[in-house]
């Protein structure tokens, strides 16, 4: 994080004194903000694992279903 704070400053040209008392905060606003990303990211995949299960389920069912259904006619 303090690298990409650095590597901002230089790109901006930015005196350290004037950017210093602003790294501590924006790099924890910075990191935070990425916590709730990967938080959000995986409550999504949670939810699409769960959907996936169930998919999986259906297939199942109809797979079960149709296996019968051409072994009645058979």
């Amino acid at each position: 994080m303090y690298y990409y704070i650095s590597r901002r400053r230089e790109a901006k040209n930015i005196p350290r004194k004037r950017v210093g008392a602003l790294e501590v905060p924006l790099a924890t606003h910075l990191l935070s903000g990425t916590v709730q990303d990967l938080n959000d990211v995986r409550s999504g995949a949670h939810e699409v694992m769960e959907q996936n299960r169930e998919l999986s389920k259906e297939v199942e069912q109809l797979q079960k279903e149709l296996l019968a259904e051409t072994t009645a006619r058979s």
